[in-house]
């Protein structure tokens, strides 16, 4: 069984008897090693104590919103309402589908696009567990990874805006590649019925 987007978690989670994703520990405490909850040298006690506990010991125990009031860093406080506001709505909810049926419905207010795009993410994963067919998971991509839309050849192109961008940030920091290229989407490979394993291989690399 071919392996693909290995970074939306899913080997994290479990399933219940009709195959729907269930909310593990190990899930939890992945989203709190993320770089934007990670503490600073610089923080202060009680943000060191809150992530600590999370990430390393209880990552469902109940935040009061007065232990995140009491953070010293504004952005800090930010980014730990956001997850914690999140976490609850995946633990209340039945399944990791149900938790963004609910989103989509309407109650996604308080919920970062970014946490949107992986819930997504890893529910399509479950959901195309097993295909093999390289085009059908790279166009499932659309539903939670911008795209940047150009014709080449006569064809029309679809490549990861985040790509795109970081190629087009290199070439403003080397004047003879903006010199010598043009458009950014046509130095990426293309996926075509002839390397469907090219993007197996390097599926959250997200640059085909």
């Amino acid at each position: 069984m071919k392996d693909f987007w290995v970074s939306s978690g899913h080997h994290l989670l479990d399933r219940d008897e009709a195959g729907r994703l269930l909310v593990t520990d190990s899930f939890l405490k992945a989203y709190f090693a993320r770089p934007e909850l990670l503490p600073p040298a610089t923080a202060c006690p009680a943000e060191l104590r809150l992530h600590h506990e999370l990430l390393m010991h209880h990552p469902r125990r109940p935040v009061a919103k007065q232990e995140i009031a009491a953070l010293e860093d504004p952005d800090a406080r930010e980014n730990w309402e956001f997850m914690i506001a999140f976490r609850d709505h995946v633990l209340a909810a039945p399944s990791l589908e149900a938790a963004y049926l609910a989103l989509a419905r309407g109650s996604a207010e308080n919920i970062p696009p970014l946490f949107m795009n992986q819930l997504a993410q890893v529910v399509l994963r479950n959901a195309l567990d097993g295909q093999h067919d390289a085009c059908v998971v790279r166009a499932a991509e659309l539903f939670y990874r911008p795209q940047r839309v150009t014709s080449h050849e006569g064809a029309v192109l679809l490549a990861d805006a985040e790509t795109i961008e970081r190629h087009e940030q290199n070439r403003h920091a080397s004047p003879l590649l903006g010199m010598l290229g043009g458009s950014a989407v046509t130095e990426l490979e293309i996926l075509d019925e002839n390397n469907p394993e090219s993007y197996f291989a390097r599926s959250d690399a997200f640059d085909m």
